[in-house]
């Protein structure tokens, strides 16, 4: 519920929006609407007040100018003021006596400038329009008339716009109310999901949650499918996790078992001749290479996670570094009857590289590859120079593997076919170490294979890629 109350507060923001926008251009459309009608009824004030402001200067006594005022306000609908040259109301007709000329008004008109006055406002019942005119060269003490017009109308229309006003109030809230409710279902509810999916993804193992149910092309939309991929990703990460902690654990124990028992047997004497002796020797040296080599890889995937690899450079014989690292694995061959067809070009095939690391590269590949072929078995490595590349193609007749287990092989931890594997050795960081090692060289690898027939990696190296350090 935390989340709605995102949404609440957009709700109460839009709504204050509104009224923050409201006020002035309802304040705005008053003044417009006032001065447009004022106008033309000042306009129509003047003229009168002129015509009028003749007439009376024209008159001899205040009699004559009591009489005229009298008759101005039976034949006008304008209240009527005439007042003296000390601001004194002579006489007064249909003008409110609230109304009352300021002393600047009263300076303004004795000085022969006409003055007028708009009395309007929503909020208040005293509204009129009025002008007062100068009297020139008066015989009597009348310095102006002035002309007052109760604006009916503008009172009239005062009302309506005060009920366009609360209608608009009413609406502001209704919109306001209305857009909450869509942004609660547009927004709101797709935030509750991200944050479920997101507290899905913590604890020791994310829990794999349901696909695609925010639909749509928006930000929200893609942020839910970009966090949606990275539970995918982490339930992965740490399903393979697990199975890497307890394959390490096993891996490791078996050759420490081996070492242990045959070092005890050695030391106690526990064994008939010599060459018994040996061949126990034999086995301690071959479980601490297995031990050394998962260190190795453990090391070298450390270094990659932490950007801290790097690798060195240099102009190498590519086919020599083939058959230095074939002479390793000539007794594991021999031993499971394996043949080895290899098809090299007899000149020297150069490659700027860091030679230790291919020889990585191809000790991986042929390791897996002996390890997964069967018995009398065969293996084939190709190598041919292109123009700016070189391919080294490392086929078997092994095992294979399942072509939807193909695109996981490159993932570090990642084993086809666990139970097997076990058995086999490996923590499943060998081909992810590779793919890295020919990534900072500037190179790809790619597979093909089939189950019960085979598996063939393709390596394609740049012959030089001119820097001297790569790190990743």
């Amino acid at each position: 519920m935390r989340m709605r109350s995102i949404v609440v507060k957009m709700g109460i923001s839009i709504f204050v929006s509104f009224f923050v926008l409201l006020i002035p251009l309802t304040y705005v459309f008053y003044q417009l609407f006032s001065n447009l009608f004022g106008d033309s009824v000042i306009e129509d004030l003047k003229a009168k007040g002129q015509h009028y402001s003749v007439l009376i200067a024209n008159l001899h006594n205040e009699n004559q100018v009591f009489e005229a005022g009298e008759e101005l306000s039976q034949i006008s609908k304008e209240g009527v003021r005439l007042i003296d040259n000390t601001g004194k109301i002579i006489f007064n007709s249909g003008m409110p006596l609230e109304l009352q000329v300021s002393e600047v008004e009263e300076q303004r008109l004795l000085r022969g400038q006409s003055i007028q006055r708009l009395e309007f406002s929503p909020f208040y019942s005293l509204n009129g329009i009025w002008v007062g005119i100068p009297i020139q060269n008066s015989v009597t003490n009348v310095a102006a008339v002035l002309l007052y017009d109760n604006a009916k109308l503008l009172g009239y229309a005062k009302q309506k716009l005060k009920y366009v006003f609360l209608l608009t109030i009413v609406g502001a809230i209704l919109m306001a109310i209305g857009l909450t409710t869509f942004l609660s279902n547009r927004l709101g509810q797709p935030l509750v999901e991200i944050a479920q999916l997101i507290r899905g993804m913590s604890g020791t193992k994310p829990k794999l949650l349901k696909k695609e149910r925010i639909q749509g092309h928006d930000e929200i939309a893609y942020i839910y499918r970009a966090i949606n991929d990275l539970s995918d990703e982490l339930y992965r990460y740490y399903s393979t996790r697990n199975d890497f902690l307890a394959n390490i654990s096993h891996e490791i124990r078996t050759p420490l078992t081996y070492i242990q028992g045959y070092s005890i047997a050695l030391k106690q004497g526990l064994y008939q001749d010599e060459k018994i002796k040996i061949e126990y020797l034999t086995i301690i040296e071959k479980e601490s290479q297995r031990i050394l080599k998962m260190v190795g890889d453990l090391i070298n995937f450390s270094k990659i996670e932490n950007g801290q690899f790097i690798i060195y450079k240099e102009l190498c014989d590519v086919k020599g570094l083939i058959t230095e690292t074939i002479d390793n694995f000539t007794p594991m061959m021999n031993e499971k009857l394996l043949s080895l067809e290899m098809n090299l070009p007899t000149c020297d095939i150069h490659a700027v590289c860091d030679p230790e690391r291919i020889k990585q590269v191809l000790f991986n590949l042929l390791d897996n590859a002996i390890r997964y072929t069967p018995q009398e078995g065969q293996l084939f490595i190709i190598l041919k120079e292109r123009e700016e590349w070189i391919e080294i193609r490392l086929k078997d007749t092994g095992i294979g593997i399942a072509q939807e287990e193909l695109p996981l092989i490159w993932e570090r931890f990642y084993r086809s076919e666990k139970s097997r594997d076990r058995l086999l050795g490996g923590v499943g960081l060998g081909l992810s170490i590779v793919k890295n090692l020919m990534e900072l060289h500037h190179g790809t690898i790619t597979v093909t294979s089939m189950l019960g027939v085979g598996t063939e990696f393709v390596l394609c190296l740049p012959k030089d890629s001119r820097d001297d350090k790569g790190s990743m």
